[in-house]
């Protein structure tokens, strides 16, 4: 199954100090050893991790790191497909926002809708149930 992943896991994943950080652990294993097929990252969503990372700790060696995992740089592996939002998937993200106005989703949250319909991705795995009932969402815990 091919997977879009939230920022929500990557961050959880970084700061052992998150909430969700056992959850988020438990999905990246699984996620490096291959067992969730291609995981996906979106550049909106790499903006995000990388924000939320240094926002939250205030500690750019915490943002290095999820940078690397998530790029693979030098002694990281990464696995992840990182897609650029098209000018299709703008467009169709820009579309949702109107059609999906009572909802609590991030802009960065309908590109992410839209770029799984695109790119036919199985769902997106995320903390975050707002996806719920639009895009199939993956649970952390249910994996």
């Amino acid at each position: 199954m091919s997977v879009l992943v939230d920022t929500g896991i990557f961050y959880a994943y970084q700061n052992k100090k998150a909430n969700r950080y056992k959850l988020a652990k438990k999905a990246m294993k699984k996620i490096l050893e291959g067992e969730l097929s291609q995981p996906w990252i979106t550049d909106y969503i790499y903006d995000e991790v990388i924000t939320l990372t240094k926002t939250k700790t205030g500690n750019f060696e915490q943002v290095k790191s999820i940078s690397k995992r998530i790029l693979g740089k030098k002694d990281f592996y990464s696995p992840f497909k990182l897609e650029f939002i098209s000018k299709k998937e703008f467009k169709e993200a820009k579309r949702l926002l109107f059609k999906y106005n009572d909802q609590s989703l991030s802009f960065t949250d309908l590109t992410t809708i839209a770029t799984t319909r695109e790119n036919k991705i199985d769902g997106v795995l995320s903390f975050d149930s707002d996806f719920d009932g639009i895009i199939k969402r993956f649970r952390p815990k249910n994996l």
